[in-house]
């Protein structure tokens, strides 16, 4: 696989990085990501109360304009700052995180693709769709960011929510499936197809 390019042929998110550098290239951006993610971290604590249990979390999932409206009031205007500061902040979280994920994703398939080409495949597809982050998470900044400054509405907050619910469900598949493909290389043992 000198050339980059997984078992369909496709180049993948890490198709522009050399094989012997994705490991390099996984470490920079998980580092980079957990340093942003733990700054998110702080900027969300003050904007954790009884209406927001789980701070911005709870903003991107409310999923209806009054459900917005009742976290969105229950922030004075320091923390509604610190929203707006952590939605700017997410815009690079939203790059780094993705490339993380698929990165692990994409070495994962790759360390398996002798045992079991199918679960190779998979990887390979998987690495190119958690790139969809980036666009789920995008949206959703647009739409929380919309509703904090002009206020919410029905649209504004289901788009949020849908589009946190997928990037979710997309972080969680690609974060579990690397963790299986771990598992998997270090067992080694017989194919899994």
């Amino acid at each position: 696989m000198t050339s980059g390019r997984g078992p369909a042929g496709d180049p993948g998110v890490a198709g522009p990085i050399a094989p012997s550098r994705r490991g390099l290239a996984l470490g920079i951006t998980t580092v980079l990501a957990l340093t942003v993610w733990l700054v998110l971290s702080v900027a969300n604590a003050p904007l954790r109360n009884p209406v927001a249990p789980a701070g911005m979390i709870s903003f991107e999932f409310a999923r209806t304009a009054e459900r917005a409206a009742a976290i969105i009031a229950s922030w004075g205007p320091k923390e509604r700052e610190a929203a707006s500061f952590s939605l700017g902040l997410d815009f690079l979280f939203l790059a780094l995180y993705p490339a993380a994920i698929s990165l692990a994703v994409r070495i994962g398939a790759e360390r398996l693709v002798a045992r079991s080409p199918r679960w190779a495949l998979t990887g390979m597809t998987l690495s190119i769709a958690v790139v969809l982050c980036v666009a789920l998470d995008a949206i959703e900044n647009a739409a929380l960011w919309r509703m904090l400054q002009l206020g919410p509405t029905a649209g504004a907050a289901l788009v949020a929510s849908v589009a946190a619910a997928l990037k979710f469900a997309l972080v969680a598949v690609g974060f579990l499936y690397a963790l299986a493909s771990w598992a998997l290389a270090r067992a080694g043992g017989p194919a899994v197809d």
